[in-house]
């Protein structure tokens, strides 16, 4: 599964850099600054560039390996499952 090869730190940073990049370059849009400005270097930000730009089953294709090993990354890190409330 390629997205855990992503270093979480990293793409944190880059994700936390869209936005500043975008208004210094008097972009409308994040998508924009993304997709048509940011070079791919490393993994995180291939990651990126396909978040805003592919559709979400080529996401999980490329990203997860499908929806099987989708459901499994899922399963194994609760941070994406919905909390009940108390």
């Amino acid at each position: 599964m390629k997205v855990q090869q992503l270093d979480p730190e990293v793409l944190g940073r880059n994700l936390l850099g869209i936005v500043p990049a975008s208004l210094k370059g008097k972009h409308s849009w994040p998508r924009s600054t993304v997709t048509d400005y940011i070079a791919v270097e490393t993994l995180e930000d291939e990651f990126i560039k396909d978040l805003f730009k592919l559709p979400t089953m080529e996401l999980v294709e490329k990203w997860y390996g499908g929806q099987m090993e989708l459901l499994t990354y899922i399963a194994r890190n609760s941070v994406f499952l919905k909390k009940d409330p108390d």
